[in-house]
């Protein structure tokens, strides 16, 4: 089982980086519940998606904003029924050129061999702002 799960994170990891969803996508139950914990009022795609598709549309939305010179995993370890992964990133705001780079820590619960439900917890703050941030100068 570890090293079942720890591989799919990195393939999924591999798939996410280059910007292939169907092969990231993969790795998730067809009920997958992806939670992405900043404050959805300030970051578009935030919050909690449930089902492949949902997830898609709201990575379709990250792709159509972001240029992602970087992701890579950087640690993953199981937990008892948890995978904890640490993932290092750099996403470019296409229409602003504004960057933000960090590390995102996520927790994956595991069923079946598929991701079940993933939660996704960054600098809370930080990113709010960023994305404050690229809302004034896409206006500008």
């Amino acid at each position: 089982m570890r090293s079942d799960s720890v591989a799919l994170l990195y393939e999924f990891a591999e798939a996410y980086a280059v910007r292939d969803l169907d092969r990231a996508l993969a790795s998730f139950s067809d009920d997958v519940i992806y939670a992405l914990h900043v404050d959805r009022e300030v970051v578009p795609f935030a919050g909690v998606t449930i089902g492949k598709s949902q997830v898609r549309k709201r990575w379709e939305m990250i792709v159509s904003l972001f240029d992602m010179p970087f992701y890579r995993l950087e640690h993953a370890a199981l937990n008892g029924d948890e995978l904890h992964a640490s993932i290092a990133y750099r996403f470019r705001h296409i229409a602003t050129g504004e960057e933000i780079e960090g590390k995102m820590r996520v927790v994956i619960w595991v069923r079946g061999g598929m991701f079940a439900r993933v939660n996704e917890f960054h600098d809370r703050a930080r990113v709010e702002a960023f994305f404050r941030l690229i809302a004034s100068g896409a206006t500008q």
